[in-house]
């Protein structure tokens, strides 16, 4: 374009680095060989857990369905109560630290590892005349999601009281002796 032109010149942009990621994520698309990826096979697990959950809510009645009341619904777990005096507060920073450390119940998930980095979460604070039972009850739920958190929620009311109750249940749940003989066949079958 010369200098005598008319028509107008095209402006520089401020931060082109910035405007071409912005475009770009828009074209990224997972190809097919992603798709052997642990990251896919995790999301077909929630959907099959997802199928299974379906099955076993259809099984039931329209009556039974229908005579839920509403106490019956959100998490299994009965938390233990907190006296009034005593002010118990999740910070935001471990409720992050929670959240970026989940659970969804995959095959490929280790469940001990889940509870153990639960447990050192927790650990980082303490809050007098508040026992165990009573955070993990309440912290552990927030790092389960997926088929893990519909799993829990499922648990009849008043069965979990304690976390010792809630841990032994996860643990035969999502790392059963006959996942881990598997699992120890194969490390000996390995050549």
């Amino acid at each position: 374009m010369t200098r005598s032109s008319t028509k107008e010149l095209f402006s520089p942009l401020e931060n082109p680095k910035q405007k071409f990621r912005s475009k770009r994520r828009h074209y990224d698309i997972p190809s097919l060989i992603e798709s052997n990826s642990p990251e896919f096979d995790q999301i077909s697990d929630i959907e099959e857990h997802s199928e299974e959950e379906v099955r076993e809510t259809m099984t039931e009645t329209m009556e039974q369905y229908m005579s839920k009341s509403r106490g019956d619904y959100g998490s299994g777990d009965t938390r233990p109560a907190i006296n009034q005096d005593t002010e118990f507060k999740l910070k935001g920073q471990f409720l992050k630290e929670l959240r970026d450390n989940t659970f969804n119940g995959s095959e490929h998930e280790d469940a001990n590892k889940d509870i153990k980095k639960v447990l050192e979460i927790v650990g980082l604070f303490h809050i007098l005349k508040i026992t165990q039972d009573q955070i993990m009850l309440r912290a552990f739920p927030i790092s389960l999601i997926g088929a893990a958190s519909m799993w829990l929620r499922n648990q009849p009311s008043g069965l979990i009281t304690t976390w010792k109750i809630l841990k032994t249940k996860f643990l035969n749940k999502y790392c059963p002796p006959a996942r881990t003989a598997k699992k120890i066949k194969e490390i000996n079958n390995f050549q």
